[in-house]
């Protein structure tokens, strides 16, 4: 699928790892929703210019659902979230030891993937 068709959700979009992501983002062809749960995350969030999406809505949308949220808390999003992703979307971690210590939600349809933030090449 071109990129430019592309739906993309940034979860955990106003924290740290996240902000970074949406960054990297902001100017590439696909679209991209954009999740905070904390009201201070959704306040960095939209001080940047950007709507926030409930995460329920923003993984059911996404064809690259990005977890940019803590690594203790992967587990959890994860289960919450992969059950609901479109068949055929990939899951995208910034962090490879929970995915190596198989703390990630599995489906057979859906495709993980594990990517440093700051490499534009992979978001862009």
């Amino acid at each position: 699928m071109p990129a430019e068709q592309l739906t993309v959700a940034d979860i955990g979009a106003g924290g740290k790892m996240g902000m970074r992501v949406s960054a990297n983002l902001q100017e590439s062809p696909p679209t991209v929703v954009y999740s905070e749960n904390p009201p201070a995350g959704q306040e960095r969030v939209r001080a940047e210019g950007r709507e926030v999406t409930a995460t329920e809505d923003a993984v059911r949308l996404a064809d690259v659902v990005i977890l940019a949220v803590p690594d203790t808390a992967l587990g959890a999003v994860s289960g919450a979230g992969v059950p609901q992703m479109k068949a055929g979307s990939i899951l995208l971690t910034l962090d490879p030891a929970a995915a190596y210590a198989g703390l990630l939600a599995r489906r057979p349809d859906v495709t993980q993937a594990v990517a440093h933030p700051c490499h534009p090449s992979v978001f862009l």
